[in-house]
């Protein structure tokens, strides 16, 4: 666009209005600009592959199919845990089986309940 004598913002409000379903000139700028990208891709992409070294070949499969070809090495931090949850079966104390344990008086505990 600069090389026609097109300013950047003006570009933009061009490219907002064929999007925005303006047509004519507006329309036909868009195709114009997608089909030169396309190309601009297409080319790079032979580039790429008609490079000599495997390094080239390996960064474009793991860019462009990355769940096959990209690198396994970086951590995924989206991963959800499920609390485990244990239950035992808990067999009724006696009182003074209470009280061992707890040190605590079944009474004190009555009249604490009674206060409630």
């Amino acid at each position: 666009a600069r090389k026609c004598g097109v300013g950047e913002s003006t570009f933009y409000a061009w490219m907002e209005k064929a999007e925005g379903g303006v047509g004519g000139q507006f329309q036909e700028l868009l195709e114009s600009v997608k089909n030169a990208s396309a190309v601009a891709e297409s080319r790079a992409i032979q580039t790429i592959l008609a490079d000599d070294s495997w390094q080239s070949k390996a960064w474009y499969l793991e860019r462009r199919f990355p769940e096959r070809w990209g690198r396994k090495d970086r951590l995924n931090a989206h991963h959800t845990v499920e609390p485990k949850v244990v239950f035992h079966t808990i067999k009724q104390m006696s009182e003074q089986e209470w009280n061992e344990v707890h040190g605590t008086e079944t009474k004190e505990l009555n009249s604490v309940e009674a206060l409630n």
